[in-house]
């Protein structure tokens, strides 16, 4: 495993404690560490952002992130202290619909990305199970027949 995807591995995990912790705060109304949240928050979402640039499907996901959570953080502050916060969190929240959707639409249509999957999905490694009377048929991919399916 490269040195850069630990870290990224790092990052999404230590995102993921500190999202919990604003959030369990802007829920008991703990206006004071709510808002202090949002920094590292945030932070470790722009360096999520700024470390998968170079790896597309990445990006994109992390940037949908990155708007909910800004959007989700202006929330949280509209709420604490009763601003009009509607207009720029619906705002953020459409731009990562925009950037998930983006991923989709390239992602699962690209020819690149179906190669890629069939290289590392590992179906014919996984043994077909026994069926009824020990036989294993298989379809034409490798995957075993349902049990209705399986001949005599």
């Amino acid at each position: 495993m490269n040195k850069n995807f630990k870290s990224i591995h790092f990052l999404e995990n230590l995102h993921i404690p500190l999202w919990l912790v604003k959030d369990i705060s802007w829920l008991m109304i703990w206006k004071p560490l709510g808002m202090m949240m949002i920094v590292p928050t945030v932070s470790v979402a722009v360096m999520l952002v700024y470390s998968t640039r170079k790896i597309p499907h990445r990006l994109l996901l992390n940037l949908a992130t990155l708007c909910w959570i800004l959007a989700n953080s202006n929330w949280m502050a509209g709420e604490f202290y009763t601003y009009n916060f509607r207009p720029f969190s619906f705002t953020l929240f459409i731009l990562g619909i925009f950037f998930s959707i983006i991923y989709f639409i390239l992602f699962f249509q690209k020819k690149q990305f179906r190669i890629w999957r069939k290289k590392t999905m590992v179906k014919k490694s996984i043994s077909p199970p026994n069926t009824k009377n020990g036989c294993t048929d298989t379809a034409p991919d490798g995957w075993p027949l349902p049990d209705d399916k399986v001949s005599p």
